[in-house]
């Protein structure tokens, strides 16, 4: 599968968006500590069955959806907060370097 790696302040997202959506390809969204609203709909899986079609709206277009289609939101800096909303809807793994952990690593 073809993976869209992105920033959310491309010109190009909502596009990928749109197609990782559609053919449900794997889209990884980079400095995400810049959020967009328009992720809420698919965050949120504002889905709704149409004429056996499923379809998401994003701003004002409805989409078809793929139930493959799988986003993954990433920043490198370790000290952004999200909002409590955001954090009741994505599940966060947190792949952070310190020190200690190397020294731990390195001891074993």
């Amino acid at each position: 599968k073809q993976w869209y790696q992105r920033r959310v302040r491309d010109d190009s997202f909502r596009k990928n968006l749109e197609s990782a959506l559609r053919f449900g390809n794997p889209l990884l969204v980079q400095d995400c500590e810049n959020y967009d609203a328009i992720l809420n709909p698919v965050l949120n899986r504002e889905l709704r069955r149409t004429g056996g079609r499923v379809l998401i709206t994003i701003g004002d277009q409805d989409i078809d959806f793929s139930p493959s289609f799988t986003i993954f939101l990433s920043t490198r800096d370790p000290s952004v907060e999200f909002p409590p909303d955001i954090c009741s809807r994505v599940t966060f793994v947190n792949f952070t370097v310190t020190r200690n952990s190397l020294q731990s690593q390195c001891a074993n």
